[in-house]
């Protein structure tokens, strides 16, 4: 087994695709150094210039619809110490130094919550139902797992909890992971590190395409009190190294601007400076106007 990996779970064409351009992103950053693994349920073709990349493929018993694989990720993961990062990602940075984060098992960034409300449970409620001492509140578009006996105890207890008659959050194709994996995590007494919005985020917070650009490690952030405000965070500005997007940027904006940039940086090896000056020069231009179009003719 091989010690350390960052990996990603993707079916179908546009999850393909999302991995793809997250795979580019890291060796951008990284020169893949550490192995890369896409993970998926079918054998599928790598595009010439990602053909560095280890696959993966799996039972589909294993690789579940929607989320609920991560309640495998005991039996999925392909090292010793595995990262995580959702296929709709991409990368800003070097994230080689995360693998030196404490971890007994499996961790998440994020915090621990006594009170409140989080995906669709009322805390106080959960914590007796369940007879934990915290809920840890947490985004699953990062885990960093490694394969021991706890992880194993922790993915087993998600998976009972996924088969309970306990009313759990939804997605389209499957619960929620992340409350049933923080319950399981609660119960093995796990602490969350510490959200600063340095090693991840999502685009809750995004401003203007203006503020990110993979070629260039550009990736800026403002947590302020005017604009969808995180109370967990620092005030001020902050440069996560891993943005992740959601399933619904597939070819929108920001996502796509990237996307076009690493694809021409790699799959049609044009200089980064040239990459980056059509994706402003002609793509932005194409991508605005066409939207601006489709307004006007509604």
């Amino acid at each position: 087994m091989i010690d350390q990996c960052f990996f990603t779970v993707a079916t179908g064409d546009k999850y393909l695709s999302f991995a793809f351009t997250l795979a580019r992103s890291y060796k951008f950053h990284h020169a893949h150094e550490i192995p890369f693994f896409i993970i998926s349920d079918a054998d599928f073709t790598l595009p010439k210039d990602l053909r560095w990349i280890e696959k993966k493929i799996i039972a589909r018993d294993l690789l579940t619809p929607g989320v609920s694989y991560k309640f495998n990720f005991d039996h999925i993961t392909p090292a010793y110490k595995s990262i995580f990062i959702d296929a709709d990602s991409i990368i800003y940075g070097n994230i080689s130094h995360v693998f030196n984060i404490p971890n007994p098992a499996i961790q998440v960034i994020g915090m621990k919550e006594i009170k409140g409300n989080w995906a669709e449970l009322e805390l106080p409620e959960v914590l007796d139902y369940f007879a934990i001492p915290y809920i840890i509140r947490y985004c699953g578009a990062f885990y960093y797992i490694i394969k021991n006996q706890l992880t194993a105890n922790i993915c087993e207890t998600a998976r009972q909890l996924s088969l309970s008659d306990y009313k759990f959050q939804r997605h389209t194709k499957s619960v929620n992971d992340e409350p049933i994996l923080s319950i399981s995590l609660a119960k093995s007494g796990a602490t969350p590190y510490a959200d600063t919005g340095h090693i991840w985020t999502d685009t809750a917070q995004f401003r203007t395409h203006k503020n990110l650009n993979t070629l260039y490690n550009k990736a800026i952030f403002n947590n302020s009190k005017d604009y969808k405000y995180k109370y967990w965070l620092p005030e001020g500005e902050y440069h996560p190294l891993i943005v992740h997007f959601g399933g619904n940027c597939y070819n929108k904006n920001p996502w796509v601007f990237d996307a076009l940039r690493l694809k021409l940086f790699y799959r049609y090896h044009l200089p980064k400076k040239v990459a980056n000056l059509a994706v402003e020069v002609i793509f932005k231009p194409i991508y605005f106007f066409g939207k601006t179009l489709k307004q006007l003719l509604k």
